[in-house]
This record gives structure tokens, sequence and C-alpha cells, in this order.
């Protein structure tokens, strides 16, 4: 076809000085193709690297659940247990808080200091203060490690969802001033720094 087109200009050049040749619009165009974008799924590494969009809604449906395990000396030291919720609220975290340790966990010596029974009665979450009433059950049970570390494990899972806010502890709908057979007190509002942490 590109010698066929040399020709016939040379042959107007010579023969027909003063012809013209028309060529088609579409001469000396690239034709080009559009392709509709294949849907590639990610490898693992393609995920890590650019996110993976399950993986993001599963962070932002995790709760840090704080129970307890014995370090080597024999002390209680906090340990996070991420629960998948699928609402992430206060109440939810609590509840699964209440929950304790699962199976897995306690074979794994992790264990909790909320007694058996205890239920979550109400949540009231206002501008500047979380009013959190359990039953009586809460309050009973071990001496002072104990209840330290229960209230320990209720603050540090609270905070962990809503920081920076003055945590009450209510029993039965009343504050709590006084707990366990020992009379250990109550100093509300309760924050991280009561725990040295």
């Amino acid at each position: 076809a590109l010698m066929f087109i040399i020709c016939c200009f040379w042959i107007k050049d010579t023969f027909f000085p003063n012809a013209k040749i028309n060529l088609p619009d579409s001469f000396g165009k690239i034709e080009q193709k559009t392709q509709e974008p294949e849907e590639l799924e990610l490898s693992e590494e393609g995920k890590r690297i650019l996110g993976d969009p399950d993986e993001k809604e599963k962070l932002e449906n995790t709760a840090r659940i704080y129970f307890l395990k014995l370090n080597k000396d024999g002390e209680a030291e906090s340990y996070i247990s991420k629960r998948e919720l699928k609402d992430l609220t206060l109440k939810n975290a609590i509840n699964s808080l209440l929950k304790g340790p699962n199976a897995e966990e306690r074979k794994a010596g992790i264990y909790t200091e909320i007694p058996d029974g205890t239920k979550l009665l109400s949540v009231i979450n206002s501008d500047d203060k979380i009013i959190i009433n359990f039953n009586s059950e809460f309050q009973y049970g071990g001496g002072t490690e104990s209840i330290n570390n229960r209230l320990k494990q209720l603050v540090k899972t609270v905070v962990a969802i809503l920081p920076d806010k003055n945590i009450y502890l209510y029993i039965e709908g009343k504050q709590v001033d006084v707990m366990g057979g020992d009379g250990i007190m109550i100093t509300q509002p309760l924050n991280e720094s009561h725990f040295g942490f």
C-alpha cells in the first residue's frame, strides 16, 4: 500500500503537477482500541501494601478487652484481647469484658477478676463523664488486689474506646464508695492514674 501511494505521488508530480490527490481521513492514524480494565484480586502482599478494605472494616470494629495474666514473678499484669464486634459500642465492649477470656485464652493462663454473674445494667455516656452501672455481683469476692485488678480491667477497656472522660462506677443504681468485705474505699471518678498505668 505504501509503494502504491509513493507511485501515485510520483505520477502526479511528473504528469499532473496541478492535480490534487485526496487521501482518506484515516490515513496515518493509529487505531486505538479501548479495553475495559480487568478486576484484579490483590495478593496478600498487595493487600498489606495497599490496605485491604475488609481488614480496615475489621479494625474499625475491634475492641481492646483487658484481662489478666501472671508474669514470671507471679504478679498480675494486663493482657489485651482483641474482640471483633458487629457494632463497636461501649456497652458491647463491656459485655465482652464480662464474658471473660475464651477457652483458648484460659488454656494459656489468661483470667479475669470480674466475678461470674456480673451484669451490666446500664451505661450513660454524656459529654464529660461515663456512668457504668453493674448489679451487686461486681463487688463480691476477692480482697484488695482482686478488686483493684477488676477496676483496672474495666477502666482500661473503657479508656481504649473513649479516652479522656471521667468514669463513675455505680452498683444497683448507686455510686460506689466502698467495695468488698474488707471495706475497700473507692475514689471516684475512676481513671488510669488510680492504678499507676
